[in-house]
């Protein structure tokens, strides 16, 4: 039996080819504003794992500082997979944590970082030595979770931060120092605050 083509194609209208099926993007809070923050978790990565918990972030949340300030905007917190080289991430309105080596002490941190944060190492009692390959940072499960939420996360949301307050509110206009000085704004009331509700 001949084939004939029954016409050109179901989806073509005016000579143009019509996409198929649903071609808008999934709603997440990448791309769409949320009301409230969402507080998500990835998987940790081969290697790593999450020394975090959300319950961890609705605690923590509660000695931040200014918090209500700080949400305008915010669309999600991420207990994020690992990436090399990375403690935190931000993107327009979403911020990350990263997942910590299952190795939790740190046998080769920079003299540059080491140096940056030497006052934050201090005031959550880390022990830290020099070495062959840079400083052995001494961190345990409590004082690697005090130093993500206290400065990591913290620092993240300086980024954030940075990016609401600029007219556009759409890039980062002030970068790492703003990040950084943002950090240690209100990091020794964190400080204290945060012995007193986890026990630290």
């Amino acid at each position: 039996m001949k084939h004939y083509a029954r016409k050109i194609t179901p989806q073509v209208k005016l000579g143009q080819v019509q996409r198929k099926n649903r071609w808008d993007a999934t709603p997440n809070y990448y791309n769409t504003p949320q009301k409230y923050p969402v507080f998500d978790r990835e998987k940790a990565g081969r290697g790593y794992r999450h020394l975090i918990r959300r319950q961890d972030l609705f605690k923590f949340i509660e000695i931040v500082p200014e918090w209500d300030e700080l949400a305008n905007g915010l669309n999600a917190v991420v207990l994020s997979s690992a990436y090399y080289g990375l403690l935190g991430w931000h993107n327009k309105g979403v911020v990350g944590i990263c997942a910590w080596e299952k190795e939790i002490e740190w046998h080769d941190c920079s003299d540059e970082f080491y140096e940056e944060h030497e006052g934050i190492f201090g005031k959550l009692n880390i022990q830290c030595s020099k070495n062959k390959s840079g400083y052995f940072i001494e961190f345990d499960e409590a004082s690697a979770k005090a130093f993500q939420l206290i400065h990591i996360f913290i620092h993240e949301l300086g980024h954030h931060h940075d990016r609401m307050t600029t007219r556009s509110k759409r890039a980062v206009a002030r970068g790492e120092e703003y990040a950084e000085n943002y950090a240690r704004r209100f990091e020794d009331v964190i400080i204290e605050e945060y012995r007193r509700v986890f026990n630290f």
